[in-house]
């Protein structure tokens, strides 16, 4: 028997009257990841509610490996702002 974990519930949600030009460019996209229409809306979704509670890369390695990294360790970011590569 495997471990005893509860099981996840999944909400739903229908969207209506979106704009044909936004849905087939939502197609496309999703083609060009390689990703079924459905699976991008929910990636665009993860990211906006990321953005918005705070919980961004960082936080979730924060959170994931809270546990074994000692108490006071602090995760800092670069602030500096770096320059695109150029290829020229």
């Amino acid at each position: 028997m495997g471990p005893s974990k509860e099981a996840k519930t999944m909400s739903q949600i229908t969207v209506r009257n979106i704009p044909d030009e936004h849905f087939e460019a939502l197609k496309r996209i999703a083609a060009e990841n390689k990703r079924s229409a459905e699976e991008e809306v929910l990636r665009a979704i993860g990211r906006l509610v990321h953005r918005r509670t705070g919980q961004g890369f960082g936080s979730m390695l924060k959170a994931k490996y809270a546990g074994l990294i000692p108490l006071g360790f602090r995760f800092e970011r670069s602030r500096e702002v770096s320059n695109p590569l150029s290829f020229k």
